[in-house]
């Protein structure tokens, strides 16, 4: 949830504009690598509100990484990344 300033979240869809008050909501299990970028210059602030489930997993879709719980590292189809 954006609070203040003004970002942009870029997923693999393309960039979409967050204005304060906007929520982007992914559904669990979904690899959808994504980030907030800021472009305007000002101060913004965001809100993030996750489960600690040891099966919660981050994936970077743009480098072919997926985080797991404790910091380690594979490729999307399981290989360990180098």
């Amino acid at each position: 949830m954006v609070l203040s300033g003004a970002l942009m979240l870029i997923e693999e869809g393309g960039p979409v504009a967050m204005p304060p008050g906007d929520i982007a909501v992914f559904p669990a299990g979904a690899p959808v690598g994504h980030c907030l970028r800021n472009d305007s210059g000002a101060p913004a602030s965001f809100l993030v509100a996750a489960s600690r489930d040891a099966r919660d997993v981050c994936h970077y879709a743009d480098l072919d990484l997926v985080c797991h719980l404790g910091g380690r590292l594979t490729r999307r189809d399981g290989t360990a990344a180098d």
